[in-house]
Order: structure tokens, then sequence, then C-alpha cells
């Protein structure tokens, strides 16, 4: 299995990428029964709209598949501009529920598909640049569904080879750009994005030794603040938000760490999990974590013993 992952607490299934015999698909797993639950025709680039019961892949040079999420049958099909020979994959389609739309990514744009109607109903060009670059395509995106923000990474290579990413954050409602930041030399795979409730909590990791650092900022309704905090130790790899606890789980191979989710003050340091977390799983009182083959499991709460900073 292959990321992103993406999780369902009403069915407490994980959704990701699979490579079969019969080729890719997009499958369900149940990590607590450690097997397939469902499987689809197709893979790529997908988002799950569980209020509609759909699944959505993104075939880039094709346009939007959708399928039946209980019965795995291909709807219909939603034609979207294509896109000649990417340099990488767009970024997964992305689920607004209060607004009923699924939107999808086209180079700088941002296309909003009706989900019940089934067509293109909006088109958003965000127009980014760094420096003196061209317009640059949209390398990575999150959502929060309360305040209907996006937040949309892009990445920039310099003449010398220096590579930088911004991070901008758009309300969807409006097409308003809101705030942006600026990461030096950090690539947008290393740019970890989770939020909650009007918040976002970036981390950002700067991976070139021997000076390595992971900084956690926190940005507020589309905003970045002036709360953050460097990680020390190991460098982490994943970030799960618990708000219910208001807390954040930071996970690497060799270290977890728990901050106050509105303050970012270090409550512990401990071991390192079994894997990368990808979601917190409330009914199951656990993390979503991955094994060494990619699959997700479940590892309580309990498992960990926190220690201080």
């Amino acid at each position: 299995m292959t990321g992103p992952y993406q999780f369902d607490p009403a069915t407490g299934l994980v959704y990701a990428n699979g490579q079969l015999p019969e080729g890719p698909r997009v499958i369900a797993w149940d990590p607590e029964e450690a097997g397939i639950v469902r499987m689809f025709p197709a893979g790529g680039p997908f988002v799950v709209d569980p209020a509609d019961h759909q699944l959505l892949i993104d075939n880039p040079n094709l346009g939007l598949d959708v399928f039946d999420l209980t019965t795995n049958e291909l709807l219909t099909h939603v034609a979207l501009p294509q896109i000649e020979s990417p340099p990488s994959p767009p970024p997964p389609p992305l689920f607004d529920p209060i607004g009923g739309v699924v939107y999808v990514f086209r180079g700088s744009q941002v296309l909003g598909v009706d989900v019940l109607r089934h067509r293109v109903i909006r088109s958003m060009d965000t127009q980014e640049r760094i420096a003196d670059s061209d317009l640059l395509p949209i390398a990575q995106a999150a959502f929060d569904p309360v305040r209907r923000l996006l937040y949309l990474v892009y990445t920039y290579q310099s003449a010398a080879g220096e590579i930088s990413s911004s991070l901008l954050a758009v309300d969807a409602a409006r097409a308003w750009a809101r705030g942006r930041q600026i990461f030096p030399h950090v690539h947008p795979a290393d740019l970890l994005l989770a939020p909650r409730n009007g918040r976002l909590y970036v981390l950002a990791i700067q991976a070139s030794a021997p000076t390595s650092t992971a900084t956690l900022t926190r940005w507020e309704n589309g905003f970045p603040s002036t709360v953050s905090r460097d990680l020390p130790g190991p460098l982490p790899r994943s970030l799960v938000v618990d708000g219910v606890q208001d807390v954040l789980y930071a996970a690497g191979p060799d270290a977890t760490y728990i901050l106050h989710a509105q303050t970012l003050e270090l409550l512990s340091a401990g071991p390192g999990g079994p894997g990368p977390f990808v979601a917190l799983d409330q009914e199951r009182e656990g993390l979503i974590y991955l094994d060494p083959q990619g699959r997700p499991q479940v590892w309580p709460l309990a498992n960990i013993q926190p220690n201080q900073p």
C-alpha cells in the first residue's frame, strides 16, 4: 500500500493505493482485521465522500471517475482538463462537505466539482510565483472543512538548484487568498500539514545534514501566527492532531513528541512509535500507523509513555 492514506472515522477504514496483479487499485483496509475490505477497479489520487457514499479517483489524463463506495460500481465520469506529461502527479482531490464540492488540481488551477451533479462548477487560478519563477503548479494541498480553507503548497527550484516551498491559504467559499509563508530549503515532501478547526499545524523539515531541523508552526484562520517551536533530537516524519485532548503527536522512527495544540509546548518526548502515524482513531482509542509493509495498523494510545522533555 502507498500513500497518501485517508481515514474514514465513520467506518474505521483506511483508503490507499495498492499495486495488485491486476494493476493499481484503490483499496479499503480494516486496520483491526488487517485485511482488505473493498477494492476499486482503478488507482490514482483519490478522495472519499462518505456523506454521498462515493469514491472519486483522479486520472490526470482522463478526468474524474466516480465510484459507489459500497458496491464499487462506476457511477459516472467527469471530464477535466488534461495535464500533458506532468512532472509529478497532482495532489489528491479534497472534499468540501459544506459546499458539496470536490476540489481537483490542474497545474496552478483549482477546479470545484459538484459531487451530486458531477460537473465542474467553479475554477480558481492561484497565479502563484516565487522570486522570478513562472506560474507554479500546486504540489501539495490540505483542506479545513470547518473554516473552508484550502492550503496549497508550491515548490520552486532556483538556478543554483536550491529548492524552496511556498504555503498559501485560500478562502474556498470566496476564492480569496489569505496568508502566505515561504519555507527556504524545504521540499514539499518535507512540509507536513495538519488542519483542524481553523488552525493549521505546519511541520517543516530541513533534512540537510549536519544541520537537520524540524520546526512546528501554528496558523490561525488562514494566517501564520508567531507561535512556533523547534523540535529537538531525531526528526519526526508524521503529524496528527487530537482535537479532543488538544494535543499533537509528531513521530519519527526514533522519537515521538507530544505537544500542546495551542501553545506548542513540548509535553513529552519518548521513544519512536511503531511507524509513521496516519490518523487518530477515537473509536478505538488509538493512532493509525503504518507497518514496514505500508499496511495501516492500530497502536493504542496507552502505549505512549509520556516522558519529560
